[in-house]
């Protein structure tokens, strides 16, 4: 592990590495190697709206997976979001729980929400879907939709009322 300009830089397996930025984005240097041929401009649209949002957003990215992702946290607290870049999609897990406790109306309600608006959200059984995060949103590369994305992100995050972003409707 070794720190750089507010990075940290972790290996958790040989040929795996992990890169956390606190309060701050990483720079696009650490995940650009990675990403080459995917299609990135709605998640920078994303990241940046959700950083201008969110001064002490905290950001990390994880080859570790396949396909790798990016973490968000506020500060240093847990990770409340996670993004996977996919070659037609971005898929977002976000933990929407009430004092870390799993209640399935309330992520049911969320899910409507976000179908209402356009989006497919189909549950995906994972680590965090067991602990009761919304899973398994899809958000397609061109989306023109970026405001209800990080509306949901903020929400995931716990940080106030979105009214320092431009409404969605």
């Amino acid at each position: 592990m070794y720190n750089y300009n507010n990075v940290c830089r972790i290996i958790p397996h040989p040929g795996k590495q992990m890169f956390q930025a606190k309060s701050t984005l990483l720079d696009d240097c650490f995940f650009q190697p990675e990403l080459q041929g995917y299609c990135m401009t709605a998640f920078d649209k994303i990241r940046k709206k959700l950083a201008k949002a969110e001064p002490k957003l905290s950001e990390k990215f994880n080859t570790s997976n396949k396909p790798p992702y990016f973490g968000y946290s506020v500060g240093d607290g847990k990770d409340k979001a996670y993004i996977y870049v996919q070659k037609k999609n971005l898929r977002i897990d976000l933990d929407l729980r009430r004092k870390n406790e799993i209640d399935l109306d309330l992520r049911r309600k969320y899910e409507e929400e976000i179908r209402n608006e356009g989006f497919k959200v189909n549950f995906v059984n994972n680590f965090q879907g067991q602990d009761g995060w919304l899973t398994g949103w899809y958000v397609p590369h061109s989306t023109k939709n970026i405001n209800v994305v990080v509306e949901y992100l903020v929400k995931a995050l716990n940080m106030p009322p979105t009214d320092r972003l431009t409404p969605h409707r």
